[in-house]
């Protein structure tokens, strides 16, 4: 009860604080407001009984590009307020409650994921309500007058071929033209600013993260005493195939293993081939190549299959442990 009546005194003071406004000459202490705006103050008002209701339209808006795509979220969620006062309200509390049992995640999960991933989170009174916002049921629906059905084929010259609309348009500035703001403004700029601060080219990464998250990144890797195999410096960017070449590195800058953030190279060999695999874009379906070819196949996957060096390395996910001796060796 003591809710409701906060909402009651919150509606009296929007409506209060209403501008240009002055009580009838024989009414002085009267206020003079129309039907539409008490409805109004009244929807906002009781629609905010309803938060995690109103999350969950919000989660669907910026999946579906609903928010600033077409309006302001402002101008969305009140007109959303406004519908969701005309839904029988044993339906909103019953969607309210469920809604609120679920975690953010499960939340968003049946907001924006997969139908299969949602089932079981809700019952179906709280589907059916969650589908009536995707389907956006709160916006009227538009009567184009000068819609043209047509039954047939359609030529290039009919009217109903096509029909001439207004539309705002935006320019980047590089003269291109969009009907979305968003993908304007993004086509017409040259940097970003990434998510520690930084001011970045757009297409590309951020080069003062790079050494900051590869510093968080080495920080996760398990550990593993090196055997002299090829290490990789995260700090430096370089590859190091040999033992002499990792002493000298490690000698010449002064810096540990950890500090070099060195890990161990991943070799990569070759793989056998198909032949048929190999050659299935020219091969009619369900014949193989000729038994020669065959023949020469399996020879070089003899090959492939015995020979003990790698074509690469890649970098692994396995931090190399390096510890100096008192003679000042590495093992």
């Amino acid at each position: 009860m003591s809710k409701l009546k906060d909402k009651i005194v919150l509606i009296i003071r929007d409506i209060c604080e209403l501008s240009d406004r002055s009580s009838p000459e024989e009414y002085p202490d009267h206020l003079l407001v129309l039907p539409e705006e008490l409805e109004t103050f009244i929807s906002q008002r009781l629609a905010e009984c309803f938060p995690k209701i109103q999350q969950a339209a919000t989660e669907i808006w910026l999946d579906n590009g609903r928010v600033n795509r077409h309006e302001p979220y402002g101008v969305t969620l009140e007109r959303f307020n406004t519908w969701l006062m005309t839904i029988d309200p044993t339906i909103l509390m019953k969607a309210e409650t469920e809604l609120s049992a679920l975690t953010e995640d499960q939340l968003e999960t049946l907001c924006c994921g997969e139908e299969s991933e949602a089932v079981g989170l809700v019952s179906e009174i709280t589907e059916e309500l969650l589908d009536r916002i995707f389907d956006e049921e709160y916006y009227p629906k538009e009567q184009d007058e000068n819609d043209i059905s047509h039954e047939g084929p359609i030529l290039p010259d009919s009217p109903a071929a096509a029909r001439k609309v207004s539309a705002v348009i935006w320019k980047s500035s590089t003269g291109r033209l969009f009907i979305e703001e968003s993908m304007a403004r993004w086509d017409g700029s040259t940097h970003s600013i990434c998510k520690r601060g930084h001011l970045s080219p757009k297409q590309g990464y951020c080069e003062a993260c790079v050494p900051l998250n590869n510093q968080e990144e080495y920080t996760t890797y398990p550990k593993q005493q090196w055997k002299d195999e090829p290490l990789y410096s995260m700090a430096l960017d370089q590859w190091y195939l040999d033992k002499i070449s990792v002493i000298d590195v490690m000698r010449e800058t002064g810096q540990s293993a950890q500090e070099l953030m060195l890990v161990i190279g991943d070799p990569q060999n070759a793989t056998e081939i198909d032949p048929d695999d190999y050659f299935e874009e020219h091969l009619p379906d369900g014949i193989s190549v000729p038994d020669e070819i065959a023949t020469a196949f399996d020879s070089l996957n003899n090959v492939i299959r015995n020979c003990a060096n790698p074509l690469c390395y890649y970098p692994s996910k396995i931090a190399a442990m390096i510890e100096e001796d008192k003679d000042g060796s590495f093992n």
